[in-house]
Formats: C-alpha cells, structure tokens, sequence
C-alpha cells in the first residue's frame, strides 16, 4: 500500500473510504436470476426455411415454411 504523505491526503483518503462504504451499503443486491434482456418478435419463414433479421438471413427447420415464428433476440451492449 502506498503512503499517504500530508495530513490532508490523510483526510481525504480517509473521507473517500467512509463514503465508499456508505454507498457499498446503499446499493441493492443483484437478483438471484439475471434480468431477461430478449426481445421477442414474430417473423415470417419463407419458402426457402429462411427468416430474415437485422439484414441477415438465418434458416430454420423447412417444416416452418410459411408460419409465423418467435425469435429471441438478446440486446448485447458494447
């Protein structure tokens, strides 16, 4: 650890590690199950068993030729 040299350093460091501990007792605990960022949509399949996304194509079983489906789309932040 590093030495903190003025007796004002001192009271800051001191200042800044009781406001830290407050705040840590102030927040809330995380949830035991993370929070469900998907977005839900209903896309069509086309004939060919593709459906169509953000300008990509992506197949899914040919049985669902026609149907609407569900798709999960998860929100990745970066």
């Amino acid at each position: 650890m590093k030495r903190i040299k003025s007796k004002t350093q001192r009271k800051m460091h001191k200042l800044l590690e009781l406001s830290s501990l407050e705040e840590q007792k102030a927040l809330a605990s995380l949830p035991v199950t993370p929070y469900d960022t998907a977005v839900k949509l209903q896309i069509k399949v086309n004939s060919d068993g593709l459906i169509h996304f953000d300008a990509n194509r992506y197949s899914v079983p040919l049985d669902f030729a026609g149907y609407e489906v569900t798709v999960n789309v998860l929100l990745l932040l970066r």
